[in-house]
């Protein structure tokens, strides 16, 4: 249904977030291909969230490991040598989904079998349950859209230029880091298993690592980046404007990209320990108040590349408040812990 309702307002959308002309015929092809295969996108993150929840982690990870090869090999195939542009960066994306869908699917039925046949009394008495968890992941992760939305906003005072080199870096980013996505989601089930087991030593362990393998991804990534960012620009034909935004994002801002990849192992620490409610705090916090006034200075200040740098820079902030939540949390569960266990030998008969 929400498919449907956005098909019809992709016109209405674009026009509010400033695209005019060219720009805004193109959005608008690109978008009418794209967002009827929403619903094969959902069936995939929902079998992966039910590979995570029987601890396999890894075919979780393959799911959008693998979508995100599919359509990087199809960019290059269908925008680089076929020279398909925005047409073939849509349905490079329409088979990565149904390449995710299918990898999800596979893992659940074939695999797990784990697909069942549904029954209403059943979803209606789990739906208060759901709904604790599910409202606030939803809310979660709209905030980055919605963030990105304001942010061209932004640009496209700056011309079709600007907004094009946004978008490439936006084709870019999920490549780039896609390793740190793929982290953020198979790190939950580990702080589960050992929550479980009421492990607080083993979380914080498990928590440390993950952010300091995050860092190292992010490391890597900017360094192929900021050596290749001038060939990177030329693959995807961008000049002027586009060109200078590519380089400068893939040159100067890509290392602040640990901070949102913080943000987002924090998440799983607070959907892990039941804060669910503090990753859509962290996430709106960051896409408002970490986003519109960095922007706005930075448009002053800089022009274009102003506003990418204040939307980067705006998440340090918040990256940083929440990895301190999530030790915070943690060490709480600890304190909780240990207290359950004194007043257990307190209570305990004497021998």
């Amino acid at each position: 249904m929400l498919s449907i309702i956005l098909w019809f307002a992709i016109e209405w959308l674009l026009t509010l977030v400033g695209a005019t002309g060219e720009a805004h015929r193109l959005a608008t092809l690109y978008l009418m291909i794209l967002i009827p295969t929403l619903p094969m996108l959902a069936v995939g993150m929902t079998s992966m969230s039910v590979l995570r929840s029987v601890g396999d982690a890894r075919r979780a990870m393959n799911v959008t490991l693998y979508g995100a090869v599919v359509n990087t090999i199809l960019d290059a195939v269908l925008i680089l040598y076929l020279d398909w542009g925005i047409m073939g960066a849509a349905l490079a994306s329409v088979v990565a989904r149904c390449a995710v869908m299918a990898i999800g699917l596979y893992g659940v039925i074939s695999v797990h079998d784990l697909m069942g046949r549904p029954k209403m009394a059943t979803l209606a008495a789990d739906a208060p349950a759901f709904s604790n968890i599910a409202l606030p992941a939803v809310l979660t992760n709209i905030a980055t859209p919605a963030g990105n939305a304001y942010v061209t906003m932004a640009l496209a005072a700056f011309g079709d230029g600007a907004v094009a080199g946004w978008a490439i870096v936006g084709r870019i980013i999920p490549v780039a880091f896609g390793a740190i996505y793929a982290l953020s989601g198979s790190v939950g089930p580990i702080l589960g298993q050992n929550f479980g087991a009421r492990k607080v030593e083993r979380m914080r362990e498990v928590y440390t690592v993950s952010l300091f393998v995050m860092t190292a991804f992010t490391a890597v990534a900017w360094i192929v980046m900021a050596v290749f960012a001038e060939p990177l620009a030329s693959a995807f034909k961008a000049d002027g404007d586009a060109r200078d935004l590519i380089v400068y994002f893939c040159r100067w801002l890509s290392p602040l990209f640990v901070f949102f990849g913080a943000l987002f192992v924090a998440n799983a620490v607070f959907n892990t320990l039941g804060r669910a409610h503090y990753s859509t705090l962290f996430n709106w916090a960051r896409a408002t108040v970490g986003t519109i006034p960095f922007v706005i200075v930075g448009a002053k200040l800089g022009g274009a590349s102003g506003i990418l740098a204040g939307n980067m820079i705006g998440g340090v902030v918040f990256g940083i408040a929440a990895v301190a939540t999530g030790y915070r949390l943690i060490g709480s569960l600890g304190a909780t812990l240990r207290n359950d266990e004194n007043n257990l030998d307190r209570g305990a008969p004497r021998h």
